[in-house]
This record gives C-alpha cells, sequence and structure tokens, in this order.
C-alpha cells in the first residue's frame, strides 16, 4: 500500500488535491467550448462575418421550423457593403429555356440540352476546374409539363421521388413571383414557367465530402434568378 512520506504535511495534502481539481475543471470546461456544431460550408471568396452561412442553413438548424407544406419565403443573403461590393462582379447566365440568373465568377455554367430517351435539359452550374461534379454543381432540370400540374402537386406524386425521409419537410414560397417549392435548407427547389408549360427543378448536388454549395445556391434562386420576358 502506497504511504506518504512523513514529511508530506497534511495541507500539502489538500493542496495537492485542491490543484487536481482545478486542473480536471479547467480541462473539462475547454473541452465543451471547443464543441461546435459541423457544417459543410464550402469557403467562401468574401467575408461577411458569416452572415451568409447563417441566413443559408437556417432551415436546417432552426428548432421551430414552419410546418410541412406551408408558406415560408427562403431569406435572402443579407446585402451589406462587402456583399454589394463582391455582387458587382457576378456574371449573369441568360438561359435560351427563357429565364437568367446571376452566379459568382468562380463557377462555370454548361448547358446539356435533352438527348433522347432523357426528357430534360440541363444546365450545371459547377467550380471552375472541377473534375466532373466531384466538387459539387447546381443542377436545373428543364421538363415539359405535359400535366399541366402545379410544383407542389408534381413534388407530391410518385415521379419526384420526394420523401419527408429524405429530404425533410417542404415549403411553399416565390421565385420571381411564381408559385414554387422547397425542401428543407433549400437545396432543391421546384418552379413553373410563367405559361405553366414547363417546370424547373434546381437541385443542390453534394461534393464528394459532403460539401454543398450553399451561398451559391441562394445567389441564383433566391436572389437573382428571373423569368426573361
Amino acid at each position: 500500500m502506497f504511504k506518504l512520506p512523513k514529511e508530506f504535511k497534511k495541507r500539502d495534502l489538500v493542496l495537492v488535491i485542491f490543484v487536481s481539481l482545478l486542473v480536471v475543471f479547467s480541462v473539462g470546461f475547454l473541452i465543451l467550448n471547443q464543441i461546435k456544431p459541423k457544417t459543410s460550408l464550402p469557403n467562401k471568396t468574401w467575408d461577411l462575418n458569416d452572415q451568409t452561412a447563417t441566413t443559408n442553413t437556417a432551415a436546417q438548424t432552426s428548432d421551430d421550423n414552419p410546418p410541412n407544406g406551408s408558406y415560408s419565403p427562403t431569406p435572402s443573403i443579407p446585402a451589406n457593403e462587402d456583399y454589394v461590393k463582391y455582387s458587382e462582379t457576378f456574371k449573369t447566365y441568360k438561359s435560351n429555356l427563357g429565364f437568367s440568373f446571376k452566379y459568382p465568377p468562380y463557377l462555370t455554367v454548361e448547358y446539356y440540352p435533352k438527348v433522347y430517351p432523357d426528357r430534360a435539359d440541363r444546365i450545371v452550374i459547377k467550380p471552375k476546374g472541377s473534375d466532373g461534379m466531384s466538387d459539387g454543381a447546381i443542377m436545373i432540370s428543364d421538363v415539359e409539363n405535359y400535366q399541366n400540374i402545379t410544383p407542389s402537386e408534381w413534388l407530391l406524386g410518385p415521379d419526384s421521388g420526394y420523401s419527408t425521409s429524405t429530404y425533410g419537410n417542404y415549403y411553399r414560397e416565390k421565385i420571381d413571383g411564381q408559385d414554387a417549392v422547397y425542401t428543407d435548407g433549400g437545396m432543391w427547389s421546384v418552379v413553373n414557367t410563367p405559361d405553366n408549360t414547363h417546370r424547373l427543378s434546381i437541385a443542390d448536388l453534394p461534393a464528394k465530402n459532403g460539401d454543398r454549395l450553399f451561398t451559391e445556391m441562394g445567389i441564383i434562386v433566391d436572389d437573382s434568378f428571373t423569368f426573361n420576358p
């Protein structure tokens, strides 16, 4: 059995115990304060004091999300001075399919016309120099609305592949005045063209490492998407 040296006084033992407890408390405090929610936001090329990160993940992190299927517009990116200055560098893509949008200059836009039996024209927005869509991409699919149904009717129908277990809740909003729907986190939006002849499905596809183009999706869909007159 271990015995303390005779010269080891009682007050020394109390001091050792006190210091030990202080060390344990300090380490525990530091560990707890180092734990932060994991996010998959890509690195931004401008400083918005993380306001865009808060805005674009609000639907995923909020504890009081609105009811499934309710009207809940996605928030716009805060237009502070840094963002306004950076937005001046955005490029504009005008599609021959009848709509246009703006996008940051580090992205590239590729158009893939439909090839039978595929019924969709596709536009892919992705980081320049990326291998395929390995670094994530935003895909806009344009198909004929031959059933003449609304975006919510299509999303809840058998052809969309939507389920709450996979995509979470869905919400209604307006995109350039048109009725639209989107899923939790704003990673998938569906809207019809003004004449209801075509349906656009806009999806934020994850990169191999799971990152998504959160901010870029907000710029394209929520802040700049318009239908050509």
